[in-house]
């Protein structure tokens, strides 16, 4: 009998769904190695423990508290999603257009050396190009991230 079998036959015993010939059978199986009688009766003991536990009704007050997180997470959170996303929406193509005007104007100028003009392109893209990846990093992970903790508002 595998392993797997011989704890559905004790869960079976304790859950008391074996008949009698079922218990002739565990009752052999665990006379016949202390090892599976020492679990049969930890099992049991966790039983034993199971049934006599009671429930604890939640107090009004923490209720009101599950209430209010509750409230908190369908409507205060997604609308602080939805505000941090028009704010970096809104810098992103602020930026965006400030890089533009810059490189525009540097490009137009011609006073900067090509070598520093290319320098400030290079430092604007790159930053940009991090800023960004970051950025869709973390809306990707967010849901998965373990570390993720909720604001009480």
């Amino acid at each position: 009998m595998s392993k797997e079998q011989l704890q559905q036959l004790m869960m079976a015993q304790l859950d008391g769904e074996l008949d009698a010939e079922g218990r002739r059978r565990l009752e052999q199986l665990l006379a016949a190695d202390p090892d599976t009688r020492r679990e049969f009766e930890s099992m049991q003991h966790l039983a034993e423990v199971q049934q006599k536990m009671t429930l604890i009704e939640p107090t009004e007050q923490a209720w009101r508290a599950f209430e209010r997180g509750l409230v908190g997470r369908l409507v205060y959170r997604p609308l602080h999603i939805g505000g941090m996303i028009a704010v970096v929406v809104g810098l992103l193509l602020l930026g965006g257009w400030g890089c533009f005007e810059l490189l525009g104007a540097l490009w137009e100028d011609g006073s900067a050396p090509v070598v520093v003009r290319i320098a400030i392109a290079a430092v604007v893209t790159g930053s940009l190009a991090v800023f960004l990846s970051v950025l869709i990093r973390r809306f990707v992970t967010l849901p998965s991230d373990k570390y993720h903790r909720e604001v009480e508002l």
